[in-house]
């Protein structure tokens, strides 16, 4: 198997290195991720919302360990990347707390015998590939 190594851009040694996943296991991450994707897709915003809230909680509850991992991957300091988790949980509660009222279905004006609105549903699996130098905002941004 390959490997992708990360240097540390500041000290040059090695900051992390991951065996890349052969197509066997990325099909079986995407065969996952599309079941998941289902049971988002029936669940309501306020689930969706909740499941969101806990995920923003465990990054904060892990903050020094991802700050650290950004300061070490991409060189940024250490309290700009302790900034950026920050900042990260802060712009997610904020789309958390505009997201029943931005993903609410659109009345539109009827005409007889018609009833037109826009629905607004989980697209389903999304890549997202967060830019190197703020990569926690990139990701949230993206949702």
């Amino acid at each position: 198997m390959t490997d992708l190594i990360t240097d540390d851009p500041f000290t040059g040694e090695v900051a992390c290195k991951v065996t890349l996943a052969d197509e066997q296991a990325v099909n079986a991450v995407l065969d996952r991720a599309q079941r998941a994707a289902r049971t988002w897709r029936a669940s309501g915003a306020a689930e969706r919302i909740a499941l969101c809230e806990r995920a923003v909680a465990a990054m904060e509850t892990h903050a020094d360990a991802v700050s650290g991992d950004i300061t070490r991957t991409m060189g940024k300091p250490l309290a700009q990347s302790r900034a950026e988790v920050r900042t990260m949980a802060a712009r997610a509660r904020h789309m958390m707390s505009i997201a029943e009222t931005s993903l609410a279905d659109v009345v539109l004006p009827t005409e007889p015998g018609f009833e037109r609105r826009i629905v607004r549903a989980p697209l389903g699996v999304v890549l997202d590939l967060p830019a190197w130098n703020y990569p926690l905002l990139t990701a949230v941004n993206s949702g």
